[in-house]
């Protein structure tokens, strides 16, 4: 099967193969709109690094492919890897953090983030049920909020030391 021989020409060089010389009895091709016929045929492998990640195939070109068009392939064959891979990326850190709010949602324990200015950024259900306030009154709210008027100015200094040092004694 001369797209078998092309694909394997494409995995085997790294780098996108064409034909100009298929004859019309095999030229034939299967596809989800019927029956396909072409003269010529572009493969382009997909992948990023080391990992393969499929394959972009052209067909059909009136008058041939040319290196021109292998390098075109090529440059279009990467975009497409990369949107791929980063698809597969975001899917995969999408499906982290539903683990990780899940997991939060459900411990027991007061789960409570704040970023490096001291602002509340994530609160639990525990936290609600421990500190009397929900997670809408308090999420963009100082954290020293929630800290008895004695904590205060220590919690604000240790702040200061770790935005100025980058040193935390913070609990």
């Amino acid at each position: 099967d001369l797209l078998a021989d092309l694909r394997q020409d494409a995995y085997r060089l790294g780098r996108p193969t064409y034909r100009n010389d298929f004859s019309a009895d095999t030229a034939r091709h299967s596809s989800a709109i019927g029956e396909v016929e072409f003269t010529n045929a572009i493969l382009a492998p997909l992948r990023i690094a080391d990992e393969w990640l499929g394959e972009l195939a052209l067909a059909g070109k009136p008058g041939g492919f040319s290196e021109r068009d292998a390098c075109c392939a090529a440059a279009f064959a990467d975009l497409v890897a990369v949107g791929l891979q980063n698809g597969y990326r975001e899917e995969r850190l999408e499906a982290s953090e539903l683990l990780l709010q899940a997991v939060m949602q459900a411990a027991n324990d007061a789960i409570i983030c704040a970023d490096e200015t001291g602002t509340v950024f994530l609160w639990n259900v525990a936290a609600e049920r421990m500190f009397g306030y929900r997670a809408a009154e308090v999420c963009g709210q100082p954290l020293d909020r929630i800290m008895p008027d004695r904590f205060r100015d220590a919690h604000r200094m240790g702040m200061e030391r770790l935005r100025s040092t980058g040193q935390s004694r913070l609990v």
